[in-house]
């Protein structure tokens, strides 16, 4: 491997293009799919703030999963000395950095204003990302929350740079407290190596098996959200059109959550390293690309 590669590995293109994708998905529902017009200038910095957070998340996080990855992943960048970790650690804080400036700027080219809310929750997430990294993993339950924080709120900060600050609520809460459940599960893959890390969460502190149980809490709690947007239910929340997403979103949203339930139980069946990399890793990630695929699509419907 060599240190061209070994970047391309550490910055993950699939989380960049999930994260891309997703604040894709609430820039042009609120716009397009409203039938409003796409500032096209203000969308590309969107696209490009959400690049850069989710990679400079993601090069911080090896730096800091660094002892566990010796363990389960010795094969990755940082385990193998091609890249160094104060490196790797000083690249991903500069990227989350430039992100939080990229959203600053965001509307500037459009509008020529700057756009400090979608800022601060950018810098939100930058900092949230920046105490998981360090001391999440040993704040139990608390660290599989601020994982999901920043991973529920890409639709809605994608949607922020053009004024809408309801739309993609909902759903930003649906795929949060989901992911909850999801990091749990990816931390029960990696229990092994958390443990020899020392690291607590919430699999090390309760068990593995015990630990499937309440991700399974939180995907049956995040259910009810994702059909808030049913016109009946929109209606009473303030601000909420019950014409955000139309029949393709409700079916597309259910054979999702279908989709997470079968990896849950594929898993609960045989829970053994392989399995959570087969199933969650890759499995409930993909599953997640489609349904954002899915979530972009309803703006042109």
């Amino acid at each position: 491997m060599n240190i061209v590669e070994a970047w391309v590995r550490v910055v993950r293109p699939p989380i960049i293009l999930i994260s891309v994708v997703g604040a894709s998905a609430g820039a042009l529902n609120v716009t397009i799919g409203q039938g409003d017009d796409l500032p096209q200038a203000t969308y590309m910095m969107t696209c490009l703030f959400a690049a850069l957070l989710a990679a400079g998340l993601m090069v911080h996080n090896d730096y800091y999963d660094l002892p566990s990855d010796r363990v389960t992943r010795p094969h990755k960048p940082l385990p193998m000395g091609i890249i160094r970790p104060e490196t790797a650690k000083w690249v991903g804080f500069g990227l989350m950095a430039a992100a939080v400036l990229v959203a600053f700027f965001g509307r500037w080219w459009d509008f020529g204003e700057v756009d400090v809310p979608t800022a601060l929750m950018v810098a939100f997430v930058f900092l949230v990302g920046l105490y998981y990294n360090a001391r999440g993993k040993y704040t139990g339950i608390w660290g599989h929350v601020m994982v999901a924080i920043g991973v529920g709120l890409i639709p809605y900060v994608g949607a922020m740079p053009f004024g809408d600050y309801v739309s993609m609520a909902p759903l930003a809460l649906g795929i949060g407290v989901m992911e909850v459940g999801r990091e749990i599960m990816v931390c029960a893959g990696d229990i092994e190596g958390d443990r020899a890390a020392g690291f607590c969460t919430l699999p090390v502190k309760v068990g593995q098996r015990k630990s499937l149980l309440v991700a399974l809490a939180f995907y049956i709690a995040s259910v009810p959200f994702f059909y808030l947007y049913l016109p009946r239910i929109a209606a009473h929340i303030p601000g909420l059109s019950g014409e955000v997403f139309g029949p393709v979103y409700y079916v597309g949203t259910t054979v999702f959550l279908v989709t997470l339930f079968v990896l849950w139980v594929l898993v609960w069946r045989t829970p053994v390293w392989d399995s959570f990399e087969a199933y969650i890793r890759t499995g409930s990630r993909l599953a997640i690309f489609l349904y954002q695929l899915l979530l972009l699509s309803e703006a042109f419907i």
